[in-house]
C-alpha cells in the first residue's frame, strides 16, 4: 500500500511525515528511558530493554545495566550480546575479526582484509535481499572510483545457499572478496556486530578502526570523497 500511494504524496508532504515520524519516535524512546531508571529495584526494565535496546545506545544501557538489582537476570543475555555487538562498530572500535569461506571454499578471516592499509567497507548483505540488490550499484560505482586510491569491500553474505550466493555475485558484477558461513541469519556475524537487518555496513580506516556503521546511497560516497578525494 505505502509503494502505491507514494507516488501521489508531494515530497514537501513525506517529508513533514518523515519529520514527525522521527520526534514521535525521539518522544517514545526518551519515556521509555526515564520508565527504564526510575525502576531499577524492579523487573520492568527488562521489558523495555528486551524489545528496544539498540535504540537506547550503548552508553545508556551499560550505565544502567552497572548498578542494576537484576543485571544478571536470564532475560537479560540477549540484550548484554547486543550491547557487545553495538560496541564493536561504534566509531574507534578496532576490527573483530570473522571466519568464513570465500565462493572457492578457502577459508578467510575478515583481518586478512581490514587493517592492512586500506580504508575497507564491510558490506553485510545477502542474494535474497532485494534492498541489498538495489544498493549494489552505489557500492560497485563507488569501489570503481575510489578502489585504485586505496578503498576495498568485503562482502559479508547471510545467503545459506551457496550457489544462490555465487549466481548473484555474478548477476551484479561484484569482484570484491566475498565471506560467508553459510549459515543465514545464524551468521556469526550477526552476533558480532549485532546486525538485525540487511544491508548494513561498516567503515573501517587503514589501522583498522571503526570510522562508521550504516553508510548507504550517497553518504556513502560523500564519506569517501571526504576521507580519499574527488
Amino acid at each position: 500500500a505505502h509503494e502505491k500511494y507514494n507516488g501521489q504524496i508531494p515530497d514537501s508532504l513525506m517529508k513533514g511525515f518523515d519529520k514527525r515520524y522521527d520526534e514521535i519516535s525521539e518522544e517514545i524512546t526518551a519515556t521509555q528511558k526515564q520508565i527504564i531508571s526510575e525502576n531499577k529495584d524492579n523487573l520492568v526494565p527488562v521489558y523495555f530493554l528486551r524489545a528496544g535496546s539498540d535504540s537506547f545506545g550503548v552508553e545508556f544501557v551499560e550505565g544502567f545495566l552497572k548498578d542494576y538489582k537484576y543485571k544478571d537476570c536470564k532475560a537479560l543475555e540477549s540484550v548484554v550480546a547486543s550491547i557487545s555487538g553495538e560496541k564493536n562498530k561504534l566509531p574507534g572500535a578496532d576490527v573483530v575479526d570473522f571466519v568464513g569461506n570465500d565462493l572457492n571454499d578457502k577459508e578467510c578471516h575478515l583481518t586478512d582484509y581490514v587493517g592492512k592499509g586500506q580504508y575497507v567497507l564491510v558490506d553485510f548483505w545477502a542474494s535474497w535481499c532485494n534492498p541489498c540488490r538495489a544498493e549494489m550499484p552505489n557500492v560497485k560505482a563507488n569501489y570503481e572510483k575510489y578502489h585504485d586510491k586505496g578503498f576495498e569491500v568485503v562482502g559479508i553474505s547471510f545467503d545459506n545457499d551457496k550457489e544462490a550466493w555465487a549466481k548473484c555475485v555474478e548477476e551484479l558484477g561484484i569482484t570484491w572478496p566475498q565471506i560467508s558461513d553459510l549459515k543465514g541469519w545464524q551468521c556469526a556475524a550477526s552476533d558480532l556486530y549485532n546486525i538485525k537487518g540487511i544491508p548494513a555496513t561498516i567503515l573501517y580506516d587503514p589501522e583498522g578502526k571503526v570510522i562508521k556503521a550504516g553508510l548507504r546511497g550517497e553518504e556513502l560516497g560523500k564519506t569517501l570523497a571526504e576521507l580519499l578525494g574527488e
